[in-house]
């Protein structure tokens, strides 16, 4: 009876594989994966060309084709004979050759995930040979926000567990205005947008007569980016440092870039981004970098996409969840986990946004004769630049007709100067003239040509709750099991150094 199961099972097996089965002796591909084809040998087949001809052996599609996809042991897999192409390895040598897969201890060796470990003390480091000083790695998950991990936590295993047993606050707050550029940069200069230059995702600079946006190649030049950010900081002491990704990484800022960068390129996977993290740390005591960044645009692409509550901002936290859990595995497993300081933050929370709730310039003026970056944190300067851009009183003209007009009024005007004192947020020459504080899930816009309403925004007050962002601290340098008050980001390059 058994038998005859099994030889059902092949049979269903070979339905699905294209497999010829005929008089064919039944040959597994273990081992045996793209073997030339030689019309000879008898039996089925484990090379590239087995399901054109429809030959393949009954595990080809585990053994040969599924590992050059996977970033993961199986069972099935440890023991393989490495396989070109592959993301990653389980054969009994990858420790040797520094290329196994993250859970390789765990699913070859019995080793028990790093989530499941309780806490353990690390007053001081437990660092293997060759790391005189714990690496600093700065992990950026973009946009999410402090409540998700209050709401979502049971869902956020490993991120639920650095936050238990390291260091965090309820929150961190962001600087205003709360988008991406601007504050992760902060992050790494310890330095408000006012002083670094970095004042928006858009900007103007008159002096420069450029423009500056996020799809543009403009942002590579280093006259728009002031300030020391962390990575220079550690080089100018003799340290190294590797950036996968961070606004300003990929820039030769001050003449030099990082020891280590990648250009950001949204289509590498974040697979991919803590793998090459990884292979940094594998190198020599010589080449290896000391500090790191890390960046993923999750949950903030989810929150554009479909409101900061619903199921794709969900999908997309336990997406960043198994990210860290990744980047954990693969630190334990190189007796690191224990040695390395890992700091995972956001640079800004998000909002839910609707199309029905928009501020529409042309109902204050007949004629809009003046720019305006839409949005959340609205700024207006003339239009016909640079020759009319300190016309003030273009500027200046503007003001009374914004104020007060329509009741409700969703936005409160300011001339820049005037904003508060707590944005330190003026003192730039491209800080634009006229600014709109909108209220929360409010954006103020140029018309009804406008259609970018989303379902999430950011770049509001700064001390909106739906602004704060996360910030959780774990290793030999930070307290275990410890809250602390909420803290400004601008605070965090102090605490790296």
């Amino acid at each position: 009876v058994l038998l005859c199961a099994l030889v059902a099972v092949s049979l269903g097996l070979g339905l699905g594989l294209g497999l010829n089965h005929g008089d064919q002796e039944q040959v597994s591909c273990r081992h045996k994966c793209n073997e030339v084809h030689r019309e000879e040998v008898p039996g089925c087949r484990c090379d590239s060309g087995c399901k054109e001809r429809q030959d393949c052996c009954w595990d080809y599609e585990d053994t040969c084709v599924e590992p050059t996809r996977s970033w993961r042991c199986t069972n099935f897999r440890c023991g393989e004979t490495r396989i070109p192409g592959s993301y990653c390895s389980c054969s009994d040598d990858c420790l040797q050759k520094k290329d196994c897969c993250v859970n390789y201890n765990i699913i070859c060796k019995g080793e028990i995930p790093w989530v499941e470990e309780p806490c353990v003390s690390l007053e001081t480091p437990q660092c293997p040979a060759g790391f005189d000083l714990p690496p600093v790695i700065l992990f950026s998950m973009d946009g999410f926000r402090a409540e998700y991990l209050q709401t979502w936590r049971s869902l956020l295993p490993n991120i639920e567990k650095l936050k238990t047993c390291g260091t965090h606050p309820k929150y961190m707050r962001a600087v205003y205005p709360t988008k991406t550029f601007p504050n992760h940069y902060t992050i790494v200069t310890g330095l408000y947008p006012e002083s670094h230059g970095i004042i928006d995702n858009s900007m103007y600079d008159v002096n420069l007569n450029k423009h500056f946006s996020l799809s543009g190649t403009e942002k590579f030049k280093p006259s728009w980016w002031k300030g020391q950010p962390v990575w220079l900081t550690a080089m100018y002491q003799n340290l190294k440092a590797g950036t996968f990704f961070w606004p300003g990484s990929d820039v030769p800022i001050n003449g030099t870039y990082p020891t280590l960068y990648q250009v950001f390129n949204g289509s590498v996977t974040y697979e991919q981004r803590i793998s090459g993290v990884l292979k940094w740390l594998d190198y020599a005591k010589s080449e290896r970098p000391d500090f790191y960044t890390l960046y993923i645009e999750e949950p903030d692409s989810s929150g554009h996409s479909f409101g900061p509550v619903s199921g794709g901002v969900i999908k997309a936290l336990q997406l960043a969840d198994q990210t860290l859990g990744m980047l954990m595995d693969g630190l334990k497993q190189r007796n690191l986990d224990k040695c390395v300081n890992l700091i995972v933050l956001a640079d800004h929370g998000m909002e839910m946004t609707y199309c029905r709730q928009l501020e529409y310039m042309t109902n204050y003026f007949k004629q809009i004769d003046f720019y305006i970056y839409a949005g959340p944190a609205a700024r207006i300067r003339a239009k016909n630049v640079p020759k009319d851009y300190f016309i003030s009183k273009l500027m200046t003209g503007l003001f009374p007709l914004l104020q007060c007009k329509r009741s409700p009024q969703h936005f409160k005007p300011y001339l820049t100067p005037d904003l508060p004192k707590r944005f330190h947020y003026a003192n730039n020459i491209r800080i634009d003239k006229v600014h709109l504080l909108v209220d929360r899930q409010w954006l103020a816009v140029r018309d009804r040509s406008y259609t970018y309403c989303d379902r999430g925004n950011h770049g509001y007050n700064n001390e909106f709750k739906s602004m704060e962002a996360i910030f959780l601290a774990y290793g030999p340098s930070f307290k275990e099991k410890t809250e602390v008050d909420a803290f400004e980001n601008i605070e965090v390059y102090n605490l790296m150094c």
